[in-house]
């Protein structure tokens, strides 16, 4: 059957000569596996360009559910990015989201708020022009969200401790060790209270951008329980550290 669909590719896999195998997440459709043969072909259904991980695409697809992998009819980018593959900082961020998507999103089914809500977080990222360095934590603490895992909005100058078992804030620290000191969840509260478009309001030292990225991670640890290690996240730091 044929279904028409636009998707983000998460990763591409170089299959024998001159295929690929491309993990997508689709806006109808889901989480899905392609294969598309002869890329550098000029019969190719799309070329490398369009296929690159972060890209926005298009899709006439051959869906199949009893099928692991389905092949790609048509493919024509959705957006065309202005710098994302051009800004070594801008695309360290959008490397690090993909990933992040990808140790995250598992279901196969339709779920249309978190597809839009992914590809409005990579066309915003597109548009940042300076003081993009905290991008990623808000998006971070924005996506959770949509995964199930939302922190409760009870900050308050009693309730200024972040308990990270319990998605809440409390006045004094728990008996175990996963929660975040004042200053931390202070920082945390005002990204997730603040819209992903607003989250230059939001200033954060360099030393504490790292430490919370760290902080986060392991939040999102907690919930997911197969959450993998961010290959990616050094390499970030390390960019921005600079």
């Amino acid at each position: 059957m044929l279904a028409k669909t636009r998707g983000i590719i998460l990763r591409s896999v170089k299959f024998k000569e001159s295929s690929l195998i491309l993990l997508i997440f689709t806006r109808e459709l889901g989480l899905k596996s392609y294969i598309i043969n002869g890329v550098r072909n000029q019969r190719s259904v799309a070329g490398p360009a369009t296929l690159q991980v972060m890209n926005l695409v298009d899709l006439v697809v051959y869906d199949k559910d009893s099928n692991e992998i389905n092949r790609i009819k048509e493919a024509r980018p959705a957006v065309q990015y202005n710098q994302l593959f051009f800004n070594i900082a801008l695309s360290s961020i959008g490397i690090f989201m993909v990933e992040i998507i990808r140790l995250c999103i598992k279901e196969k089914e339709q779920n249309l708020p978190l597809f839009d809500f992914i590809e409005g977080a990579f066309r915003f990222l597109d548009e940042q022009k300076e003081q993009y360095a905290s991008f990623h934590l808000s998006f971070l603490l924005h996506f959770c969200t949509y995964l199930g895992f939302q922190p409760d909005d009870n900050f308050s100058s009693v309730n200024c401790i972040f308990d990270m078992i319990e998605g809440k804030y409390i006045s004094s620290p728990p008996f175990h060790r996963d929660y975040l000191d004042k200053e931390m969840s202070y920082y945390f509260y005002q990204l997730a209270s603040t819209d992903l478009m607003d989250f230059k309001s939001v200033v954060i030292p360099k030393n504490q951008r790292n430490d919370l990225v760290d902080d986060i991670l392991k939040y999102y640890k907690i919930h997911i329980g197969d959450f993998g290690e961010v290959k990616s996240l050094e390499i970030f730091k390390h960019i921005f550290r600079a």
